[in-house]
């Protein structure tokens, strides 16, 4: 046979492996491919940080006395609040332009630079009560406020702050109004994670999210020049405050919210002051939607403002709006 029919013969056979051997190769290196977008995504997902919090501005810790029985768990929680108050807002535009105005008692906390203590938290808002202030609430009280150890809520606080000048609002969550498709205070649960995420990327990031550097950019500020200029209803947006929780017979300080990113799971971070301390730092609590047991919470908070517009007529600045979760 000669060598050019045998090749024409062999050909047919050797394209066939030729292909083969390509195609195997091809597919080999589809699954080298497939693999290794399978290792980038599961180090991506190692790297990819668990879980991701927001937490309040600076703040002292007020706890209960010990010999008590709970009382003053609202005046603690009511302390806490002004203590981040008056680090957020001492020489601030806001300070300088509302105590320029000559408005307002002249002993309010961030004028003092103080956060005042259980009496005289007592005293004040006995003569808020006094200029008409939450006049309801006060008749729940069988005796003068003022040296007793009467327990206060939300709403107490609320018409201090508000006699003080300061803008707050109450947020109510009872089931009996919510929708039979969430569970119990899931509403609650998703309004208090909204207000640190939604404060935090207006803040430019907060105190947590700056130290591992994941703070996002926000407004300028504008002309440091021209701070006294801006009027006291303006926005002070790197400032955020805590959040004032009560139910039945006590009452917390939310500091911050946890989000686990691999489950879509959240929780409140707080402070109970009737809890003490451990080895020396205070107890830091996390409330899951399943710890939410109480049958109404409400909570105060300090709208963005700050404070209420001076030219507020005083009828305006005594009603209290309360959104109701549903």
């Amino acid at each position: 046979m000669l060598a050019g029919e045998a090749f024409e013969r062999a050909e047919p056979h050797l394209a066939s492996g030729i292909s083969r051997l390509l195609l195997s190769q091809w597919d080999q290196a589809q699954e080298d491919r497939e693999r290794l977008r399978d290792n980038r995504y599961a180090i991506e997902r190692m790297l990819r940080p668990r879980r991701t919090r927001h937490a309040c501005s600076e703040l002292d810790i007020h706890l209960a006395t010990v010999d008590g029985d709970g009382w003053d768990c609202g005046y603690r929680n009511l302390q806490m609040l002004l203590s981040a108050l008056v680090k957020g807002l001492v020489q601030t535009t806001h300070n300088a332009t509302y105590s320029a105005s000559g408005q307002g008692p002249p002993a309010t906390p961030w004028r003092t630079g103080q956060v005042p203590n259980v009496l005289a938290i007592q005293e004040a808002l006995e003569i808020a009560w006094s200029c008409g202030f939450d006049e309801m609430d006060r008749s729940h009280f069988y005796e003068p406020l003022r040296g007793s150890r009467q327990w206060i809520g939300t709403s107490d606080a609320a018409a201090l702050l508000r006699y003080w000048g300061i803008d707050v609002r109450l947020v109510d969550s009872d089931p009996q109004f919510q929708s039979e498709r969430e569970s119990r205070h899931q509403s609650l649960m998703r309004w208090a994670l909204q207000y640190y995420v939604r404060r935090c990327a207006r803040a430019g990031g907060c105190i947590v999210c700056r130290q591992s550097g994941r703070s996002t950019a926000r407004a300028s500020d504008g002309d440091v020049s021209n701070a006294r200029a801006v009027h006291a209803g303006s926005k002070r947006n790197d400032w955020i405050p805590p959040l004032f929780f009560q139910y039945a017979g006590h009452s917390v300080t939310v500091i911050g919210v946890e989000i686990d990113l691999r489950r879509n799971e959240s929780c409140l971070l707080l402070i109970d002051p009737s809890q003490g301390v451990s080895c020396g730092r205070p107890r830091i609590r996390a409330w899951t939607l399943q710890d939410l047991q109480a049958v109404q919470y409400q909570v105060l908070y300090i709208h963005e403002c700050v404070f209420l517009d001076e030219r507020t007529p005083m009828k305006q600045r005594q009603k209290l709006s309360s959104l109701r979760l549903v």
